[in-house]
């Protein structure tokens, strides 16, 4: 437009729903000083919709149009989000098309707030508070629209709290731990400082919160089988002092029973960090190391006529460093590669029946609560997994808060809540063993 070489003080877009113009979107672009194409971008349009468009120019307060013509606007699509399991306050990504100011992201009726849009495709958004539900589908809201995903968003709760800290002169690890009746016991392993072991359990009652030194007329031990029910026995007494640095048998059978630890007796044979379970008045044990190679002999041991047995061997190498647990008349193991392992007490039958979603570890937690078991926490690494035993599935649950540099004593079981004692390396006589103690169920 021209007119007489008169400024062109405004050019743009008008948008409007109707032909007659009727409260139109202006997209103004400002003064205009010379010729050619010109664009334009709107936020405030609505998906799905026919729109009429045309250019206009103003000239002297006069408004000159262009063609009048017509656009559809597309509908928003969903393609996939990630991550598909986060904590309250994480970021998560949405891939699609289309998406516009005008686009609500919601986590069931929670709406989440958008950080950003990038190129109409990537939203980012944060994930929401727990309403209620802990795994709700994810849907995107435009104008009339409604989009959900196929897979549902898999909400990662659960509350850790700390419960003190032990005031103990002695350092080590690879210390023995098991529970009965409401009670945590612990200690034996090797001794931080000089390398000697430690001769000495430690008792936890977990409704005083408080310790206690048990009586323990036995010998400094390590890598000895234990079970819930309180037995512990075999490993390791020591190592020569010469050249060969030859392991010292124990040959010992011990129980933990009213605050105190009696003799048994002894068992045919020698093991290092064998797993050790106990079902309807039989102790069994496998694993571990005997002599120098892997362990695969499969020992019981009946309570009511003092005898052992050896039944046929496991088909899995395992140890005290890897999950294991028992559940009803099963005896789950996980091994290092991952694959999961179910033994049948009564029916002595073995069946692989998994695999677990994460790389082992070693040195974690593995305990049941209800129909769930805890699974991880393993050494340099602060994440915790709930298997659901009976639908054989996985979640991720919230980390542990004290880091991944600290590591376990042991766990237990305490209404329906996961307690665990760790160890912290750096920490001082009066804080370097820490118990915690996580509601699964708490967001």
């Amino acid at each position: 437009y021209s007119n007489g070489g008169s400024e062109v003080s405004e050019h743009g877009f008008e948008i409007s729903t109707t032909e007659d113009f009727t409260n139109p979107i202006l997209i103004q672009n400002g003064v205009r000083t010379s010729l050619g194409a010109f664009i334009g971008e709107s936020a405030q349009l609505n998906s799905d919709i026919e729109y009429y468009y045309r250019a206009y120019a103003v000239i002297d307060n006069v408004f000159f149009y262009g063609e009048q013509k017509t656009f559809l606007t597309l509908n928003p699509t969903l393609i996939s989000y990630s991550p598909q399991s986060a904590s309250v306050n994480t970021l998560v990504k949405i891939i699609g098309t289309n998406f516009s100011s005008k686009s609500r992201l919601f986590f069931g009726d929670n709406q989440a707030e958008i950080v950003s849009i990038d190129l109409e495709s990537i939203m980012t958004v944060i994930v929401p508070d727990i309403v209620n539900l802990t795994e709700v589908p994810i849907k995107i809201v435009d104008n009339t629209s409604e989009l959900v995903f196929d897979t549902p968003f898999q909400y990662i709760y659960g509350t850790w709290e700390t419960r003190g800290n032990i005031t103990n002169e002695y350092r080590f690890n690879e210390p023995m731990s098991f529970s009965k009746e409401g009670k945590f016991v612990f200690g034996l392993g090797r001794n931080l400082l000089d390398g000697t072991l430690n001769n000495t359990l430690w008792e936890y009652d977990m409704t005083s919160e408080s310790w206690a030194e048990l009586f323990y007329p036995g010998s400094a031990l390590i890598g000895a089988f234990n079970n819930n029910e309180g037995y512990f026995g075999s490993g390791y007494l020591g190592w020569d002092e010469g050249f060969s640095q030859n392991p010292i048998l124990s040959f010992e059978l011990w129980k933990y029973e009213s605050g105190g630890v009696n003799y048994v007796g002894s068992v045919p044979f020698n093991l290092y960090k064998a797993v050790s379970f106990y079902y309807d008045g039989n102790m069994y044990v496998t694993g571990g190391i005997e002599g120098k190679a892997e362990n695969f002999a499969l020992y019981k041991f009946s309570e009511d006529q003092g005898t052992w047995s050896r039944l046929d061997d496991a088909p899995v190498i395992t140890n005290q460093n890897l999950p294991h647990f028992t559940f009803k008349s099963y005896q789950f193991f996980i091994t290092a590669d991952g694959e999961i392992w179910r033994y049948d007490m009564p029916n002595e039958d073995w069946e692989n029946i998994g695999e677990t979603p994460f790389l082992v570890g070693t040195s974690g937690v593995s305990e049941v609560v209800g129909n769930k078991v805890y699974i991880g926490l393993f050494s340099f690494d602060d994440k915790l997994w709930e298997y659901d035993i009976i639908n054989n599935t996985w979640k991720s649950k919230s980390n542990i808060e004290d880091g991944k540099s600290n590591f376990n004593a042991g766990s237990y079981v305490l209404n329906s809540q996961l307690g665990v004692v760790r160890l912290n390396p750096s920490g001082t006589d009066s804080n370097w063993i820490q118990t915690w103690e996580f509601d699964p169920e708490a967001y």
